[in-house]
This record gives C-alpha cells, structure tokens and sequence, in this order.
C-alpha cells in the first residue's frame, strides 16, 4: 500500500475495493496531464511549473493539492469541482472540462477528478505543535520553503 508524505494510506491501492472515484480519477489525472503542472504526486512541482506566470506576466506556481487546507477556492468537493473544471481566472488554470483530445468529460468523470485530488492530501489535518515545530525547523522545512516530505509523521 502506498503511503500519502504525511503517513495516511492513499486510497487507490491495488489491495482495497470501494475507491473508484479517486483510482478512477488517477487515471484521469494522466489523461488530462495533470502532471505537467502539478507533478505525479500533486506537489506543484511538474515540468511546466516554474516557466508559470498570470495573465499579468507575474511568476505563479500551481498549487500543492497535498495539502487541501490552503486550497486557494476552497476543499471540499464542491469547491475543487468549481476549480477544476470552471478555472480560475487570470491563471494558467483553464476549465479542464475537456481531454487533451477534446472529449467532454461527463459528469461521473468530473467527480473521480474531484475523489482523486482530494486523495492527495490526508483525510485529517495533521496537527502539529509550534514548539515542536520550531525546534526541528530545519528537518521540516525545505530550501523551498515546503515541508519536507514525510517531516509530519507522528506530530500530535
């Protein structure tokens, strides 16, 4: 079973039954090349993301969907279904309504996208203690300014 950086179980192994929307959604995810901005894991990090900029010529980067609390639109379904597939203006994300090969997504489709990017990030949000935090900073936070992957595991 594949685990999610913060220790949670991801929901699309092989080994479980009853997750088609977001082991759907995966697939989807590849189809609709996702990837290219957001990286195979959903960090923001894809071949085309730093090259990014906003209808305004700033720099910008696509989001972290890892950790769905600071989704700029919000994170539950309804709010990542508006971002996905309305857009969000003056960004490079445009509605994903349609396949790179110009299919309509239906709407069964749309709600494994939506299952699939909400299963990047952990059922609960991890808590993690200031004090605790401060005093690994360095473990925790990377050059990027991110956490690091994995940093979070048995914070209570």
């Amino acid at each position: 079973m594949s685990l999610h950086p913060i220790g949670d179980a991801h929901p699309c192994s092989s080994d479980l039954e009853g997750h088609s929307y977001a082991c759907e959604g995966k697939k989807l995810w590849h189809v609709m090349l996702c990837q290219w901005c957001h990286g195979e894991e959903g960090r923001g990090d894809g071949q085309t993301a730093r090259d990014m900029t906003d209808d305004w010529g700033h720099p910008v980067r696509p989001a972290d969907l890892t950790y769905k609390w600071l989704f700029k639109n919000g994170y539950e379904p309804k709010d990542i279904y508006r971002s996905i597939f309305g857009g969000l203006n003056g960004t490079p994300m445009q509605s994903q309504s349609t396949t790179v090969q110009w299919t309509q997504l239906g709407e069964h489709e749309r709600w494994e996208m939506v299952g699939y990017v909400l299963s990047l990030s952990p059922a609960a949000r991890p808590v993690l203690h200031l004090r605790d935090f401060a005093a690994q900073r360095d473990k925790r936070i990377g050059p990027s300014g991110r956490v690091v992957s994995g940093s979070l595991q048995g914070t209570n």
